[in-house]
């Protein structure tokens, strides 16, 4: 079974060099929904674009399928302390 903290460590090579650069996991909760860090609003749209391929290509972590993205970049106003790295459990 794929951790959250497996997926943090594998990420780029689960999505790629170049996603790995501008997204990291930030977060994922009991629904499914994966919290991505994204460098900038450009970023977060293209990302955006692609959603649903990195969901399909996505291990299920700690028995949650992740279901859908979510992208949050510095732009969003949020603080470090709500893109801090955790899972969200059931």
């Amino acid at each position: 079974m794929t951790t959250f903290a497996k997926l943090i460590a594998d990420w780029p090579a689960v999505v790629g060099a170049q996603i790995a650069r501008v997204a990291q996991p930030a977060a994922l909760d009991c629904l499914g929904v994966l919290h991505l860090r994204v460098l900038t609003d450009s970023w977060r749209t293209e990302l955006a674009r692609v959603g649903p391929e990195l969901v399909a290509i996505l291990p299920p972590v700690d028995g949650v399928i992740v279901r859908r993205v979510r992208f949050h970049c510095p732009a969003d106003g949020a603080s470090q302390r709500s893109v801090r790295p955790r899972l969200v459990t059931r």
